[in-house]
């Protein structure tokens, strides 16, 4: 579920122009984890979508589907490691500090 949710926006996001990521085309069904967040969250999956494609640039094409190889799952907890550092840590500790 969630696993292959973040993935396939990682992949949507890095393969599609922006313009594509909230409609459908040939490229983008929305009824396979269509991406329904706002746009933000679309960049920052882009963000992580660039670095997958590095690790496994199958992972990273819009119409792949399940992939769930050891280094994608590596990738995924790490990006979620990331994020947490540079977002949430610094903002938790700044309302701490407040």
């Amino acid at each position: 579920g969630d696993f292959e949710a973040q993935r396939h926006w990682m992949a949507v996001t890095v393969s599609l122009p922006p313009i594509d990521w909230y409609r459908e085309t040939p490229r983008n069904n929305l009824t396979y984890w269509g991406l329904d967040y706002p746009p933000l969250s679309g960049w920052h999956s882009r963000l992580l979508g660039a670095f997958l494609a590095e690790v496994d640039y199958e992972a990273a094409e819009a119409q792949s589907r399940g992939v769930e190889t050891r280094e994608v799952k590596l990738f995924m907890r790490a990006a979620v490691l990331m994020s947490d550092l540079v977002v949430f840590i610094p903002a938790a500790l700044g309302f701490l500090k407040a």
